[in-house]
């Protein structure tokens, strides 16, 4: 069984080629829609400093990634030898089209708001695995996770994960 990765701890994160050298950080996650659980086809890597999708950003298909579960995302391939990935149509962006937004939780029949995503290296591929609805989700998201976790382990109150 692999480790789970949420979404928003991936986000930043730095990418370094198969010569360790840094190529840039996570900005975004291309997923296809074609399955049960959505699978990762390609990262889009943010070069400089920039703001919003620019033309910095290169799309790196999953086929050259190595691992998304270490502290620093790893390519198979050194920087010269990165290949462009072109989304296909039903591909959609996890960050820019899921997180943050209204979506009905079909067993619940509610609409409720994505806080983060649950994803998990399986094999070869990386996975959607779930979605989280709950405070967790949410405090992760504003990087106040462990603080608040100490907090209610203290005053005993447990936070779901949803």
């Amino acid at each position: 069984m692999s480790a789970m990765i949420f979404l928003s701890e991936l986000l930043r994160r730095s990418i370094f080629d198969s010569d360790n050298r840094r190529i840039g950080t996570l900005r975004d996650v291309w997923v296809t829609l074609h399955e049960t659980f959505p699978v990762v086809t390609a990262l889009v890597v943010q070069h400089g400093l920039s703001a919003g999708v620019t033309n910095n950003d290169k799309i790196i298909p999953w086929s050259q990634i190595q691992s998304i579960e270490e502290a620093q995302i790893r390519l198979t391939v050194p920087q010269e030898e990165i290949t462009s990935y072109t989304p296909q149509s039903g591909e959609i962006l996890l960050k820019r089209d899921i997180l943050d937004k209204q979506i009905v939780d079909t067993q619940g029949f509610r609409v409720v708001k994505v806080n983060d995503l649950k994803l998990a290296q399986i094999k070869h591929t990386a996975r959607l695995v779930g979605v989280d609805i709950g405070m967790g989700g949410l405090l992760r998201r504003l990087g106040i996770e462990t603080p608040v976790e100490r907090l209610s382990r203290i005053m005993r109150i447990h936070l779901d994960e949803r």
